[in-house]
């Protein structure tokens, strides 16, 4: 074991007294991360038991390198995840194929009730799900393992102190060089707040069902009143109240159709004598007429405008004014007629029958075109007397 003259640090060693060196690379994935080096004061021949010994030393040392940054490369990907989960709201999740172990990030620990110091494995995130589910998570689990392949699911999650959560998880299953299952990584998210909203909205409709129903049924009543000219069906009205409820039926429509429905109500109004039911299939009609008149024009331009005001007490009038295409010019009030329709599809009843509603209670209904584009239709009612008002107050 003689120098090298191209040894780096020759002139150091010769100055020091080293006449001879032995050096061993360390490899780590077939890159020189490091190099053992021996030095001796004088040459000798290379000893073949010495070199094993040392390149065997170097071999332990290059895998223990190689553990260790795998492990950093692991703990820098996992820090990153977990910001980025942080920052998403959402539970990121890796299982470790050859370890059985599984990390989680902080809000994935919070979302499936974990402790921070929890060791998680693959069956503690299936055992985490509700009973009924269970077994459909893991045969998501064991079908993507199998095929090495996306999954999805959406199930409820049952916390150790009895609380229910609704995740959709969402992952693939990575293989290594050798074709082999290594990872698992995926995605929860907490979807508990969408699925109640979406209860509450079931129910809302079952009760909106069960209204309608009942509202159909009113409105047969109040059409065969309005018939008989039945005046046992009627009572004192708010119509700032009863046109409060017919926006509330008709919100949907106007979102739909993207139109703003504003209200200018007068508290002063007197109130009137009459069939709630039969004075909200007035509104109804009158709104929808207004929301077909609209549709035409830019989502900017969809407006009507409802709106209420006393006549010295004696008389309510209530308005319904759009800016859509208008009435007929020649003779605006003609569409109150049998038959006659601005719409293709129209049968001509509708606003034959809103005139006979009101013109049943004691009142007026006529039509206009506004000045400035659009069209207005407004009713009068007489006011209740007064001690009826003061019977219903």
């Amino acid at each position: 074991m003689t120098w090298d003259p191209n040894f780096p640090r020759a002139r150091i060693a010769t100055e020091c007294g080293l006449k001879a060196a032995l050096a061993i690379p360390i490899l780590a994935r077939d890159e020189v991360i490091a190099v053992i080096e021996f030095f001796l004061h004088a040459p000798r021949h290379e000893d073949a038991r010495l070199v094993k010994v040392i390149a065997a030393v170097a071999a332990q040392l290059g895998l223990a390198i190689e553990r260790k940054r795998a492990e950093e490369a692991v703990r820098e990907r996992e820090a990153r995840i977990s910001v980025a989960a942080e920052s998403a709201d959402l539970a990121l999740w890796v299982v470790y194929a050859d370890q059985d172990v599984a990390w989680m990030s902080e809000k994935g620990r919070m979302i499936y009730g974990f402790r921070p110091d929890e060791t998680l494995t693959r069956d503690l995130l299936v055992k985490r799900a509700h009973p009924d589910d269970r077994a459909a998570v893991q045969a998501v689990f064991d079908r993507a393992c199998a095929h090495l392949q996306a999954f999805e699911s959406e199930h409820r999650l049952v916390l150790p102190f009895g609380k229910t959560r609704w995740v959709i998880m969402r992952g693939r299953c990575l293989q290594d060089d050798d074709g082999n299952l290594s990872e698992i990584i995926g995605v929860s998210i907490d979807v508990s707040a969408q699925k109640q909203s979406e209860l509450q909205l079931q129910i809302q409709r079952d009760q909106d069902i069960s209204a309608d129903s009942q509202r159909a049924a009113e409105v047969i009543r109040g059409i065969r009143a309005l018939v008989r000219k039945d005046k046992s069906t009627h009572s004192v009205l708010s119509l700032n109240a009863i046109i409060a409820d017919t926006l509330h039926l008709v919100g949907s429509d106007a979102v739909l159709r993207e139109t703003t429905i504003s209200t200018q109500m007068d508290r002063g109004l007197p109130q009137i004598e009459g069939a709630s039911i039969q004075m909200q299939q007035v509104l109804i009609n009158l709104i929808m007429n207004a929301l077909d008149a609209v549709e035409s024009r830019p989502a900017a331009e969809r407006r009507i405008i409802i709106s209420t005001r006393s006549d010295q007490g004696a008389v309510a009038e209530v308005s319904v004014r759009d800016f859509g295409v208008g009435l007929p010019k020649d003779r605006p009030e003609k569409v109150f007629d049998h038959f006659f329709s601005t719409k293709q599809t129209g049968m001509g009843m509708g606003l034959t029958i809103v005139r006979s509603i009101i013109e049943t209670h004691g009142g007026t209904i006529s039509a206009e075109n506004a000045p400035d584009g659009g069209a207005r239709f407004f009713f009068r009612l007489p006011a209740a007397r007064r001690d009826r008002q003061t019977q219903a107050a």
